[in-house]
């Protein structure tokens, strides 16, 4: 995992004038001594008024495409038994247990960051992250590549909350230890809901840290990705919950496609107003537009389509508008009560690129922007070359500038 805490010795990300220059600075010394006695518990009170970023969703509110399909906490136990091991999990889970009883989330010393490129027999890759200058201390992003498992992932704690950058390594570590705890590998058909399986894992130790020390501040977004076979050819199964996204490049038809719709206010409007949150009518009329808006599957599509290429919102219709100056909003991530992760798996064929990334890379670029990256770039660049134009946007005054971390990680199919 790459990710730098507060307070550091600095470590990962670079600075952006490091990152142009492409330099590779990595601290394979030991760390400074613990200081933990001299600083404050890492810990908020809840807060007193909700947070409009960070909104539970109705379970009973279907708002998943037709592709997508869902996982439950109960299909999780039989996932878990029959895939992790059965009763490794609930070791685990004592051990998870004994350790959250504390009021201190700080972490003992983090080991070094992984290689930023890589190659194994069934993929290149290459990957990069950088903060945000609102805190170029601390990357609430981290992200992980799991070589023997085909695996990547990218995290990005919910900034909202003071702990956010605690979530995203904390969930990172819970995943990559269910990744490599897999006992045996489902098909392909099967493997989604695997990984929507260990994405409810991951949630399930937030949430039970969040209550142990009565707080709500551990809270983060992820996407989940592994490559497998699926007739006879490469594919990728991922899940994702948040606003970090999963989308390939078809190298030979020149296609761009998004694999899963955010977990934001769009996706809201699929469902009556009888049925949406409160405070969702509250943003309606913020922005003039009526509180019985909605929108079919469809024009849902549509709209984020418009979304993503959107370069300038002074010229957008006024439900786009709402929607862009709305983005930061979050409907659901790991550490609430409840989730439903976006699960699916997508055929692939040799040299496409699967891009995990997080919000403050397609925040600032187009998908237009995105796509001439992704596909010209040489892969041992390509994840860098994203992360610093998304960057270099957000120091901008550009109508998408948006100052935060930037998190991408590029997979070739060899």
């Amino acid at each position: 995992l790459r990710v730098s805490r507060t307070p550091p010795p600095r470590r990962y990300p670079f600075t952006s004038e490091e990152v142009r220059e492409k330099r590779v600075i990595r601290n394979e010394g030991k760390e400074e001594a613990d200081n933990s006695n001299q600083q404050k518990p890492m810990v908020s009170p809840v807060n007193s008024k909700p947070d409009l970023r960070i909104q539970t969703v109705n379970p009973d509110d279907k708002t998943q495409l037709p592709r997508f399909k869902e996982t439950t906490s109960e299909e999780s136990r039989h996932w878990r038994d029959r895939h992790l091991g059965g009763g490794a999990d609930e070791t685990q889970d004592s051990k998870i247990q004994a350790r959250i009883q504390t009021t201190d989330f700080r972490l003992p010393s983090a080991p070094p960051p992984p290689s930023p490129t890589g190659a194994t027999n069934r993929f290149r890759w290459s990957s990069e992250s950088i903060a945000s200058e609102l805190h170029p201390k601390t990357n609430e992003d981290s992200w992980l590549v799991v070589p023997e498992m085909n695996a990547a992932a990218v995290f990005d704690g919910v900034s909202a909350a003071s702990l956010a950058a605690e979530a995203s390594l904390r969930a990172g570590r819970h995943i990559e230890r269910s990744l490599k705890a897999i006992t045996q590998i489902p098909t392909a058909e099967e493997l989604p809901e695997l990984l929507g399986v260990i994405l409810h894992g991951a949630n399930d130790l937030l949430w039970r840290m969040n209550q142990a020390n009565k707080t709500n501040e551990l809270a983060t977004t992820v996407t989940l990705a592994m490559l497998t076979t699926y007739q006879d050819k490469p594919a990728v199964a991922y899940a994702s919950v948040g606003d970090s996204r999963l989308s390939i490049w078809h190298t030979k038809t020149s296609r761009y496609e998004l694999a899963a719709l955010d977990d934001q206010l769009l996706r809201l409007f699929l469902s009556p107003p009888a049925k949406r949150p409160s405070w969702v009518a509250a943003i309606l009329k913020a922005h003039n537009l009526s509180e019985n808006f909605q929108v079919s599957p469809i024009e849902m599509v549509k709209l984020a389509k418009i979304l993503d290429g959107l370069a300038d919102p002074a010229t957008a219709t006024p439900v786009a508008k709402a929607l862009f100056a709305e983005r930061n909003l979050v409907t659901q991530s790991l550490g609430m009560p409840t989730i439903v992760p976006h699960i699916g798996l997508v055929k692939l064929e040799p040299t496409d690129r699967v891009l995990l990334a997080t919000d403050g890379l397609h925040d600032n670029l187009t998908e237009n922007e995105i796509t001439e990256i992704l596909s010209l770039t040489p892969i041992t660049e390509v994840a860098a070359a994203l992360v610093v134009r998304a960057h270099e946007v957000a120091e901008s005054t550009a109508p998408r500038a948006k100052k935060d971390d930037i998190t991408a990680v590029v997979l070739e199919i060899v």
